[in-house]
């Protein structure tokens, strides 16, 4: 991939495209969900709403390129936030990574610890929503492929990539932490009377990790995590 091919000269003619490629590299294959939101985040902070749109509509079309036509993992394009018309406004509604880690951190020397640390890690890597998590069923992740399947807004079915330190902390989970109860889910309660974790239950265990941290979140709840990941969608959607 050239940034000075044609392709990107005729359709990018601000230079989004060609500051993607200046910023990451030309080897799309290593591209990361992290930085391509890195990104967008640092070249839209300066701008108007109008212009962050067009930054993310610019960068989530060519990574969409690039994934047909093989030359990136297919889906990056949902790691490219979007923007509600209020998102650049001077109060921040997500947390700093530095704060994210510090919240990850947390879920350690108690009893539902590798339980809560996949859950977060779930909502915090993958943006995904709290009732997202509870309904998680073992079905839906896909081992081999290094994927999983979630059925977002709409009852819109998803396929995401599975990052290895979340996959990680699911099999730590599962292996040593989750009790022997025949459920499809793969998040239960860890005491009796055993079942699938609520949507409520997933939000007490990120209001319990961020009072653990000593963090003061903008948003006291589960979807903190989800405007910091920003996978799919940031605020307002």
């Amino acid at each position: 991939m050239d940034a000075q091919s044609p392709w990107a000269n005729r359709n990018d003619p601000q230079g989004i495209l060609v500051g993607l490629v200046d910023a990451l590299g030309d080897d799309a294959r290593a591209y990361s969900a992290e930085a391509l939101r890195t990104l967008v985040l640092n070249r839209a902070r300066p701008h108007g709403i109008e212009r962050a749109k067009s930054i993310v509509v610019a960068v989530r079309s060519f990574i969409r390129f690039l994934g047909v036509t093989g030359q990136c993992p297919s889906g990056m394009e949902d790691a490219i936030p979007g923007f509600a018309s209020w998102q650049l406004s001077s109060v921040p509604r997500f947390l700093a990574a530095d704060d994210v880690q510090r919240v990850i951190d947390s879920c350690t020397g108690y009893i539902f610890e590798r339980r809560d640390r996949a859950v977060i890690l779930l909502l915090a890597r993958l943006a995904l929503r709290a009732s997202e998590v509870a309904q998680l069923k073992f079905s839906d992740i896909g081992w081999s492929e290094g994927g999983i399947s979630v059925c977002g807004k709409g009852r819109r079915q998803e396929s995401l990539p599975l990052p290895q330190e979340v996959g990680d902390a699911i099999l730590r989970y599962v292996k040593e932490g989750r009790p022997s109860l025949q459920a499809p889910e793969v998040f239960t309660t860890v005491l009796a009377p055993y079942h699938a974790l609520t949507r409520a239950a997933v939000t007490h265990i990120v209001r319990a990790a961020l009072r653990r941290a000593g963090i003061k979140a903008p948003i006291n709840g589960a979807h903190v995590l989800r405007h910091y990941a920003g996978l799919r969608t940031i605020p307002g959607e």
